[in-house]
């Protein structure tokens, strides 16, 4: 999905999703404020001029099929509001929707170094903000304002018919009260600009503070937080002041000139009818027109602050969220199909900024193998499993999984391939039913039952107020933390893919859970190829192997027993250095 750098390119896309739609929207809006603000003056001084100067015969005669003209001309004024409203809103909403389906799955396509620079109320603000925009700059901006312009074209030409003066002074007033509007729109945008930012600052802050709202009540920090953010709101203070003050020296100016227009319309055509150069019917017509546009072109000038504000926040959420997609799928890429499973690990490089965290890594991983990860934090374990997974791409070397290099092949299959059992496994605030089911989305229901109870789910969840239609809360806040990691291993079983990874799957957990979960596990990693990443190595003994990352490289590799013979090794350091409670973990401490 390709979007364009300017906002208002992005904008017309989504205006263009139905032509007719808009063409019909366009000449009834068009048309309904022709007929009100130039043709209702030029009906008037009709009837004036019957009273000025009666015809000879029946005047009812001749008035009445005009004013029934008059009565169907406003019936049909009110049909073409009417259409007008309904093609607005249509275009509006078909665009809405579009324009924030379209987002939504652009920001999922980004990668995880995306979100670890975003935040994720951050993300849904900006969303809001670029599809709310869509409305204040397209349809009450451009179109409103393409719309007053034709009505003031129009009405400069009626008004050649009564006074070419007047016509005159009409299209100078309004052009002059354009132009001021147009030469103070960069100082009004400017701290519409800053404002933006700064408001969309102090949300990110904001919602990065209520996201941690337990460990503010545990640190009572409410006031800190307060305080954290009280220079940031009282800059956002100054800047609404200074925001306000280039508003209203933009529009008062131009709403002056306005009125000043009025003023000499009223004068010229007083004169003139008093030397019996204009008739009082075309004076009610001059007055009636110049007070009926500037009152659009004043709401029009009236509806630019918003506007702009509107097209401001949208263009700096527009920003920062339409960022490059860094890690894209070849156009050539085929769909990844595992036979076996074996993954190989070639001369691997990666590093965050300079620092290298993994360095001419070496490993390879045999079909239906179980193999345990092991290292000091920061040594490049988790990057790893991340690399394998794809959310990032190495700088040197490659992965293979049975002979393919997994930069042939979409993301979307690399991943379908693989079931990932994180240590905090966070949940969406949806039924249990439905997190399940996130790992085959179109699984029967016995299907989800059936990963449920091979899980030791199936229990707790059918204890629960609603069973598996029981709402999990945001993150999953409803569930213990054993309850949340069953959950998530329901979810794997479910995809039932070929290659799993486990990272610290069992860490935060008490005795009793660990030994619950522990069991899934095993019978989860059962004729798979299983990674597992663990700091409680009592957890990894029964692994075919267990690899030891170091300096970036695989320090040592063998079995339990294996590495435990190396006397200095570093897993053998590790190893004694954990408290050992059982009496079989006694025998070989």
């Amino acid at each position: 999905m390709i979007f364009p750098k300017s906002l208002t390119k992005f904008y017309l896309k989504y205006l263009f999703l139905n032509p007719w739609w808009l063409v019909l929207f366009f000449i009834s809006l068009v048309s309904a404020r022709i007929i009100a603000y130039s043709l209702y003056p030029f009906f008037s001084e009709k009837v004036i001029s019957w009273i000025e100067n009666p015809p000879v015969e029946n005047v009812l005669s001749y008035a009445i099929p005009y004013l029934m003209l008059f009565a169907g001309i406003m019936a049909i004024t009110h049909f073409l509001w009417f259409i007008r409203y309904f093609f607005e809103r249509k275009i509006e909403e078909k665009a809405r929707m579009k324009i924030s389906e379209d987002l939504q799955e652009y920001v999922n396509q980004q990668t995880v170094k995306f979100y670890a620079k975003t935040e994720p109320g951050k993300i849904t603000r900006n969303i809001d903000y670029i599809t709310n925009g869509f409305y204040s700059f397209i349809l009450e901006g451009l179109i409103s304002f393409s719309v007053t312009f034709c009505v003031i074209i129009f009405s400069a030409i009626l008004l050649l018919r009564a006074s070419v003066l007047l016509s005159i002074i009409f299209m100078i007033c309004n052009v002059l009260a354009i132009l001021w509007t147009i030469y103070s729109l960069p100082k009004n945008i400017y701290w519409t600009n800053k404002y933006a930012d700064m408001d969309s600052d102090i949300s990110g802050k904001l919602n990065d503070s209520l996201a941690n709202f337990v460990t503010i009540k545990l640190f009572t920090g409410a006031k800190y937080e307060r305080k954290l953010l009280h220079p940031y709101r009282k800059k956002l203070f100054r800047i609404g002041i200074n925001s306000e003050i280039a508003e209203s020296l933009f529009w008062i100016p131009s709403s002056y000139i306005l009125e000043v227009s009025i003023v000499l319309c009223f004068a010229a055509s007083i004169y003139m009818a008093m030397k019996g150069i204009m008739p009082v019917s075309q004076v009610v017509f001059c007055i009636m027109t110049y007070n009926t546009v500037s009152d659009i072109v004043f709401d029009m000038l009236m509806q630019t602050p918003d506007m702009i504000k509107g097209f401001s926040s949208a263009k700096t959420s527009y920003k920062e969220l339409i960022r490059p997609i860094e890690l894209k799928d070849k156009k050539t890429a085929k769909t990844l199909v595992i036979n076996k499973g074996k993954i190989e690990i070639q001369n691997l490089s990666f590093r965050f900024n300079k620092n290298y965290i993994l360095k001419n890594l070496n490993l390879t991983i045999e079909a239906g193998q179980k193999i345990g990860l092991v290292g000091l934090s920061g040594k490049g374990k988790t990057t790893l499993v991340r690399l394998i997974m794809r959310f990032y791409d190495p700088e040197k070397g490659c992965i293979m999984i049975d002979g393919t290099n997994i930069k042939d092949v979409t993301q979307e299959s690399l991943r379908s391939n693989i079931a990932f059992v994180p240590q905090d496994e966070t949940m969406f605030n949806r039924t249990l039913f439905q997190n399940i089911e996130y790992g085959k989305k179109d699984a029967e229901k016995s299907e989800v039952y059936e990963a449920a109870k091979k899980s030791n789910s199936f229990e707790f969840i059918n204890k629960t107020d609603k069973g598996f239609n029981t709402i999990v809360g945001t993150r999953g806040i409803k569930l213990s933390g054993g309850q949340r990691q069953r959950i998530s291993i329901a979810r794997a079983f479910l995809k039932d893919a070929p290659i799993l990874i486990m990272d610290e799957a069992t860490s935060a957990l008490d005795s009793d859970s660990e030994n619950i979960i522990q069991k899934s596990l095993e019978r989860l990693s059962k004729n798979r190829t299983t990674i597992v990443i663990a700091h409680r190595l009592s957890t990894l003994k029964h692994m075919d192997k267990i690899a030891v990352i170091d300096k970036g490289k695989i320090a040592e590799l063998g079995s339990h027993k294996e590495l435990l013979k190396k006397k200095n090794g570093i897993y053998t350091k590790l190893w004694n250095l954990q408290s050992c409670t059982s009496k079989e973990d006694k025998l070989i401490c």
